[in-house]
């Protein structure tokens, strides 16, 4: 029977600015080549996926965190955060030294406030390696500034602000009013990047929508992932499968823990469900 295949990539597919394993890649097109479907599922957007992750091969995609789903090159469902939450979030977000990006249909838009974001980071014991990537994190070309943004609708807002207090103020003042998952097990950084999102909107919510448009039940899905950003849509795929990287929170939540992501966990996986040969 076909099953949907669900992948997150960042930390399930491979680890953030590396490829995938070699043994994911042929996993993956094997179970295409016996007649299941592979999804993307990520909290990125639909136009910055890594071409090492886009060659793998997929039948489509859930980006911003269910915020959009693709079919090939087709957008079937768009699902926008609330107009009264994004104001709520941008009223608490502008009053805080932290850089935001809304994620629309239209590009990522930045709060053109990095500058001062770093003022408030403690860099006397950062390695060149980590202050590189967060400067790319935090000044990222890709990026339009805010005074380009034309009130878009909003899928979700990446955030990226000073570990500690700070962090934890964000954390706080957003309790109850959206869904937050921070990134920090991915990336060893002096600065908390996470993303926040409309609590009703979810990997979960998408790998319904996508059952629906093809007749399927969510039963025939298995999903991979490895942080909260992915709770929802474990608990919706009949079989969803934390990285062996991923947190206890996380792996409470799957039916199944496979190896990790360095350690072939997906290709191993897909071999113990009889998913390809």
């Amino acid at each position: 029977m076909r099953k949907l295949l669900f992948f997150d990539i960042d930390g399930t597919l491979a680890y953030p600015q590396q490829e995938p394993a070699p043994s994911t890649v042929e996993a993956i097109r094997q179970a295409r080549k016996m007649g299941h479907m592979a999804f993307i599922s990520t909290g990125r957007t639909i136009d910055s996926i890594p071409e090492a992750i886009s060659r793998i091969g997929f039948d489509g995609g859930i980006f911003s965190a269910g915020g959009q789903i693709s079919l090939g090159q087709t957008v079937l469902f768009n699902f926008h955060m609330k107009d009264t939450l994004l104001k709520q979030l941008l009223l608490l977000l502008r009053a805080l030294p932290v850089l935001y990006v809304l994620e629309t249909a239209d590009g990522r838009f930045h709060s053109e406030n990095a500058h001062e974001v770093l003022r408030h980071v403690d860099l006397s014991m950062v390695s060149d390696g980590s202050m590189k990537l967060t400067t790319e994190i935090l000044f990222d070309p890709a990026m339009r500034p805010m005074s380009e943004y034309c009130s878009q609708p909003v899928f979700k807002i990446a955030y990226h602000c000073p570990k500690g207090a700070l962090a934890q103020q964000l954390h706080d003042e957003l309790a109850g009013l959206a869904k937050l998952v921070d990134y920090d097990n991915l990336l060893d950084l002096p600065i908390s990047v996470g993303e926040i999102s409309d609590p009703a909107v979810n990997k979960g919510r998408a790998i319904r929508e996508l059952c629906r448009h093809f007749g399927m039940n969510t039963a025939d899905c298995i999903a991979f992932g490895d942080s909260m950003n992915d709770a929802e849509m474990l608990q919706t795929a009949g079989i969803g499968i934390a990285m062996g990287n991923a947190s206890a929170q996380v792996k409470a939540l799957a039916d199944m823990v496979c190896d990790r992501c360095e350690c072939d966990g997906i290709a191993k996986a897909l071999k113990a469900l009889n998913l390809f040969r």
